[in-house]
């Protein structure tokens, strides 16, 4: 198989939702992982690099911030902004 990792749950990971009014919110982890299961995002950095490509993210920040100049919703936001209360994301607000 070209992968055997275990992706750990919602609850067992950090994250970043957009929830239905526009807002941005942190999720953080809850629960530890079972065994040896890990973020997802973490598995794809390792396919990735298995294939030769340059890793390019060490953390959620660096994810978020990847996202942050690629998505226009979240252009000016940045993962440690967000803090417990979230951020509105104004073009999505407004499209409700």
């Amino acid at each position: 198989p070209v992968c055997e990792e275990s992706i750990a749950e919602p609850p067992e990971r950090e994250g970043v939702f957009v929830n239905a009014r526009g807002r941005a919110q942190r999720i953080r982890r809850a629960l530890s992982p079972l065994g040896e299961a890990r973020p997802e995002w973490t598995v794809w950095k390792e396919l990735l690099g298995r294939s030769g490509s340059p890793s390019l993210y060490r953390d959620e920040a660096e994810v978020f911030a990847r996202v942050a100049a690629e998505v226009p919703a979240f252009r000016g936001q940045s993962h440690a902004a967000l803090g417990s209360a979230g951020a509105a994301l104004p073009s999505l607000a407004a499209a409700r």
